[in-house]
């Protein structure tokens, strides 16, 4: 027992390492980048004031701006979902179609192919982690603190990546002023986010009604139930992740040489905080091989249901792949994506919005309520230090996909 202890302390030591390792490269790129472009923006801006005899308060304005400013130009522009926006003084404006144009750029492939290496590496870091670090935690009712830090900290990204990063970067892209003839209304990616929660919705009500439907006894009908359930949950999951995880590796390798390996940097994070989310949810499905084919008896917490191991491993694989897949499809674009096109920001828009939706769904009722609030949830037995344990958890996956947004 003592040596197991110090097993499951020596893996969360090393999981935490390699975590607070990959934030300080990500902080470190980011802050290198930032000074760069400072030295060389402040230079320019010192040389363009005195051919033009600027004011000295507004050099100050000027360097201290996020981006350079000049008279008639946006004050602030940036990355979000890899694709460029400008916010400031003309910001939601009709666009005279100079920034709407496709973005001539010559990319840097070797650079993108090692990249899709590594974030191959951390989305399959991400999910098979928590597989291979609780294995035990499929054949007991009672997981270990290990098991419940993780699974908590993987609702707070799932609810995060819905709300900061998916329904944020759907809102600026129908809020795009390449858009401006489109005149989309304000509450446009909101109706989108509603019909990705009614989606969810749907899939549940049609799983609840084919477990009540199946099975002519209390025993069957828990089985089915519980088998339903599982397929429900990981169709959603998967479904959530999926769309917007295709989307990203697209649009990752499109951004500009500039800006590729800090973004680079974050989503690889990004992709292992959500294999953290998704391995942890699938670890906790009981496998069906020898003992635990035995029918349980009905359960809300929506991670016991029998799920085989072998389609545990296809998913986590189809999670790890399909970011790299993306990246790989988006390389062979590069020639001819544009991504100030509207119909690649009404798609991309679109896709986002839904997938918050699902996200926001799965997130908040299928694990937030079904661990915390729901009859039998597996946080309502627990002692207060497991429950102070699991709050913080679920603060730490919010707040470190909460962070990432800063850049992507």
């Amino acid at each position: 027992m003592r040596t197991r202890t110090l097993s499951v302390l020596r893996s969360r030591a090393y999981a935490r390492t390699i975590i607070v390792l990959l934030i300080l490269v990500a902080s470190v790129l980011q802050l290198w980048k930032y000074i760069d472009f400072r030295s060389s923006s402040a230079t320019d801006v010192l040389q363009k004031s005195e051919a033009t005899g600027t004011p000295h308060a507004r050099i100050g304005h000027l360097l201290l701006s996020p981006t350079p400013v000049t008279e008639g130009e946006h004050d602030h522009c940036h990355f979000h979902a890899s694709i460029e926006h400008c916010a400031g003084p003309s910001h939601g404006m009709p666009s005279t179609g100079s920034h709407c144009e496709k973005v001539d750029r010559d990319y840097d492939i070797p650079t993108r192919l090692i990249a899709v290496v590594i974030v191959l590496i951390g989305s399959a870091t991400g999910v098979f982690l928590p597989m291979i670090l609780q294995p035990s935690a499929t054949t007991t009712h009672h997981p270990s603190r290990l098991t419940i830090a993780l699974k908590q900290c993987g609702t707070g990204v799932i609810i995060s990546t819905a709300f900061v990063h998916l329904f944020t970067h759907a809102n600026l892209m129908f809020t795009n002023e390449c858009l401006a003839d489109f005149n989309f209304f304000e509450g446009t990616t909101a109706t989108i986010f509603m019909g990705g929660i009614f989606i969810s919705f749907l899939v549940d009500l049609v799983a609840h009604s084919r477990s009540h439907r199946r099975g002519t006894n209390s025993v069957s009908r828990s089985a089915a139930k519980l088998k339903d359930e599982a397929l429900k949950n990981v169709i959603l999951l998967e479904a959530g992740i999926i769309f917007h995880s295709i989307l990203i590796g697209i649009t990752l390798v499109v951004a500009a040489d500039g800006y590729f390996i800090t973004l680079a940097a974050v989503i690889t994070l990004h992709q292992m905080f959500e294999g953290l989310a998704l391995g942890t949810r699938l670890a906790s499905m009981k496998g069906a091989s020898g003992s635990d084919d035995r029918p349980q008896p009905i359960r809300n917490d929506p991670t016991e249901p029998l799920l085989p191991s072998n389609d545990k491993f296809l998913l986590a694989t189809c999670f790890a792949l399909v970011t790299p897949l993306g990246m790989l499809l988006g390389i062979a674009l590069l020639g001819t994506f544009n991504g100030n096109d509207p119909g690649t920001i009404i798609a991309i828009g679109t896709l986002d919005a839904l997938s918050a939706g699902i996200l926001a769904w799965f997130g908040m009722v299928e694990m937030w309520a079904h661990d915390w609030l729901l009859d039998g949830a597996e946080m309502a037995g627990q002692s207060w230090g497991t429950i102070v344990l699991g709050l913080g958890s679920l603060v730490l996956g919010m707040a470190m996909m909460s962070v990432l947004g800063l850049w992507a």
